[in-house]
């Protein structure tokens, strides 16, 4: 199974990321849907099973994060897009590497973001860029993360809570 950790966003903010997808030329673009708007915190890959990493996660403590969902950007760069993204900003990094730490995995450099679409072919989007530049999209505080089973299909991924690790106190 393909696993991945990641942080849910309140519906009311899904809704204005998600918002941005009708301002994306159709042609060469996957947006991503809207119930699967998530912030990434870690790629895992593929597993045989979970017992072994839910048993690492499950020792994790963290304080709930406050986060600022704003700005847009791209990855690798706003001249070669592959993905175009939303901002996540607030504590992030430490969970990042106390995930890391406990599953053995190498620290990799971390942006916060929430993936709003796949580029298939080179587009313009400099105004996009530029429009949504510093716009904000609401706040919220996390209480929990998640990992998420990722199950890969013709018409776009489907993503299944597997389990979801709540913070200290929640």
């Amino acid at each position: 199974m393909r696993l991945f950790i990641g942080i849910d966003l309140p519906d009311e903010i899904k809704e204005k990321v998600f918002a941005l997808e009708k301002e994306l030329p159709a042609d060469g673009i996957k947006p991503v849907a809207k119930e699967n708007l998530h912030i990434t915190i870690k790629f895992i890959g593929e597993k045989e099973d979970a017992k072994g990493i839910i048993s690492a996660l499950e020792r994790i403590e963290n304080e709930p994060i406050e986060i600022d969902v704003k700005g847009v950007g791209a990855f690798p760069s706003k001249e070669y897009i592959n993905v175009i993204w939303v901002g996540a900003e607030g504590k992030l990094e430490p969970l990042v590497r106390k995930i890391e730490k406990a599953l053995g995995m190498k620290n990799e450099r971390f942006e916060g973001h929430i993936t709003v679409a796949r580029v298939k072919k080179r587009i313009e989007a400099k105004k996009f860029f530029e429009k949504h530049a510093n716009e904000e999209f609401g706040s919220f505080v996390a209480k929990s993360f998640i990992l998420y089973k990722s199950t890969l299909t013709p018409q776009g991924p489907i993503y299944e809570k597997f389990k979801e690790f709540k913070f200290a106190g929640e």
